[in-house]
């Protein structure tokens, strides 16, 4: 899947612990992986996860890992919402 803007989402199996992961490219695009094994709805709240750090912009920024993950606020449904609102926006789609 492309999502315009950002980049590509490729659904690619994973270790179980991993919902997803997210690479910056040589021409600044996003690709975002996110794990086959998880169920649609895991699949869903990993890619807003990984969304919400290209939109807080932890990949331009020195932190840790652990710095990051504090900043994602997926866990909330109203983080979650964000990101549907901002795809939908973006690409007339819903995750």
């Amino acid at each position: 899947m492309i999502i315009d803007g950002i980049g590509q989402v490729l659904l690619l199996d994973l270790p179980c612990r991993v919902g997803g992961c997210t690479t910056i490219n040589d021409d600044g695009s996003y690709t975002i992986i996110i794990n086959a094994r998880l169920s649609l709805q895991q699949q869903r709240d990993a890619l807003a996860e990984e969304l919400q750090h290209i939109h807080l912009g932890h990949f331009c920024r020195a932190l840790t890992a652990e710095q990051a993950e504090s900043e994602v606020v997926i866990s909330s449904p109203d983080g979650l919402e964000y990101i549907r609102r901002e795809l939908w926006k973006r690409n007339k789609k819903t995750i």
